[in-house]
């Protein structure tokens, strides 16, 4: 996941770096084959706007993609101040 925001991985992943707002993004390492559901969680100074690139399919609030490579999703939140 590239952009800062909140979100929930399913089924949790091995976390390689941090995934806090602002620091580039966070990698997770999943077993190849496995589906992957991202979801964003809005907070009380970020809200979800949309998802970008890599989702296989979405809705408006998850993004799914099966790990059948290395993949990047991207989520787009807007601040909405402190």
């Amino acid at each position: 996941m590239k952009n800062p925001g909140v979100y929930r991985v399913s089924p949790p992943g091995k976390i390689i770096s941090d995934c806090r707002p602002f620091t580039g993004g966070c990698k997770e390492r999943f077993a190849a084959g496995t589906t992957v559901t991202v979801e964003q969680l809005n907070s009380s100074n970020m809200q979800f706007d949309h998802w970008g690139a890599g989702c296989d399919s979405q809705t408006r609030t998850t993004c799914t993609v099966k790990m059948d490579r290395n993949r990047t999703v991207e989520g787009y939140f807007l601040y909405t101040g402190p």
